[in-house]
């Protein structure tokens, strides 16, 4: 689909909203090059059918191209879609959230796609960021976070934006619940002027993957896995 994308709330549908939209396309992946909206609110999956699945929920992969950041808006809490951002073998799928994003299913950020988080949080299960992947994050009042289930991150790029006052606590990028493969590192980090940082730290005892602003914690279960410029952060 080479435009936009969006599904209408409408008060007659099953539970008063669009829960019960199922896509009916031909193949085993929605593939979307523009923005996608889905003014649906409940907790509520979509339909069985959904891009020729037997099952509920589907596969959506973004795949518009790097020109801009395409915009995602999905209010339903209930999915369990697999969302892919880009094609590894084709084109990156650089996308930005509107909103927070929820799915039991998969995320996979594939070659040098782009996953802008803004403040929210992209809740999935299995998570996998390719080598060479990009994570936008906004920090501030309220910062964005990715967390998973399993994880799979080695080297990726960081882009860091700032929306107001910050406590200057350590930064968290990312969380896991399950197990973490791969040795997470940054291929090139940009930040607002002013921002500093000591370290990449990964915590196996909490399972948080974190920018440190203060001096590297001692705990054996604290793994150093990327050094830069020795700093804090000074807002």
């Amino acid at each position: 689909m080479g435009g936009n994308f969006t599904i209408n709330s409408y008060t007659t549908a099953t539970g008063g909203d669009a829960s019960s939209f199922t896509f009916n396309a031909s193949g085993n992946i929605l593939k979307v090059a523009g923005n996608f909206t889905d003014a649906a609110t409940n907790n509520t999956d979509y339909g069985v059918g959904l891009i020729g699945s037997t099952t509920a929920g589907g596969n959506i992969m973004f795949n518009g191209g790097a020109a801009t950041l395409k915009q995602v808006s999905i209010g339903r809490t209930g999915l369990t879609t697999n969302f892919s951002v880009g094609d590894a073998a084709t084109a990156a799928g650089d996308i930005q959230l509107l909103k927070n994003l929820t799915t039991t299913g998969t995320l996979s950020v594939l070659g040098t796609s782009t996953l802008d988080v803004v403040n929210h949080t992209m809740l999935a299960a299995a998570t996998t960021f390719s080598s060479g992947a990009t994570l936008d994050l906004t920090f501030g009042s309220t910062n964005g976070l990715v967390s998973a289930s399993n994880l799979t991150l080695n080297s990726f790029n960081l882009v860091l934006a700032n929306s107001g006052l910050w406590a200057g606590t350590n930064l968290t990028l990312f969380t896991y619940t399950g197990t973490l493969t791969g040795t997470p590192s940054l291929a090139s980090f940009n930040a607002p002027g002013g921002f500093t940082y000591g370290s990449l730290i990964n915590d196996t005892g909490t399972k948080t993957i974190y920018l440190s602003v203060g001096p590297v914690p001692e705990p054996s279960s604290v793994a150093l896995i990327c050094l830069s410029g020795i700093g804090l952060l000074a807002w």
